[in-house]
């Protein structure tokens, strides 16, 4: 639950960031393509779909 208000827009929000990771390249990608582990280490995703 959110205190913040609701938006006041409809449609797809994009939001980016970057960081440099100390870890292997190989490690990171397996962990950033398990879409349906996203809502475990990251509390602000509740969830993520992929269109097919």
């Amino acid at each position: 639950m959110s205190n913040l208000p609701s938006p006041s827009f409809q449609g797809p929000l994009m939001i980016s960031a970057s960081s440099v990771i100390d870890a292997p390249i190989d490690k990171v990608w397996q962990i950033l393509v398990d879409f349906t582990s996203y809502a475990e280490w990251n509390t602000f995703v509740y969830g993520v779909h992929v269109p097919a």
